[in-house]
């Protein structure tokens, strides 16, 4: 697969797995919380997490078939994956911490993570996680 045809890929299944996670966030929301639109921090620290979880499993799958086609043993890949992803989610989070101070809005911080954990989930995901065997007579040898 070209590179760029794979970044598409990448691209288009960040917005599935996006799709994903607001959807579980919002079923969420909608049985446990009544959809207030003011929950307090212990329900919106539960529908963050169930955002993530949601987001990051429905992208190890999406990856895993529709990007880099991997199909070796799932559970280090997977570890790999899981991993990256919460190392991203630090990055993230220092991000917003020092943008914050710097006196960037909110939605200037988002966009800007955005775009940096996007691009490193994708350089840890084709690098790191999802790696295929190129030397030894591998499908993309």
């Amino acid at each position: 697969m070209s590179m760029r045809r794979e970044a598409l890929a990448y691209l288009i299944c960040g917005m599935c797995s996006m799709a994903v996670s607001w959807a579980c966030m919002a079923a969420v929301h909608f049985v446990f919380f009544k959809m207030d639109p003011h929950p307090g921090p212990g329900p919106n620290a539960v529908l963050g997490l169930v955002n993530w979880v949601s987001g990051m499993l429905a992208a190890y799958i999406l990856n895993r078939y529709f990007v880099f086609k991997t199909s070796g043993p799932v559970a280090n890949e997977f570890l790999r994956h899981v991993t990256s992803r919460i190392g991203t989610l630090g990055m993230d989070q220092v991000f917003r911490f020092f943008l914050g101070l710097a006196g960037l809005g909110v939605y200037a911080i988002t966009f800007i993570a955005l775009c940096v954990t996007t691009v490193l989930n994708y350089v840890l995901g084709k690098y790191l996680v999802f790696l295929q065997d190129y030397g030894k007579g591998g499908k993309d040898a």
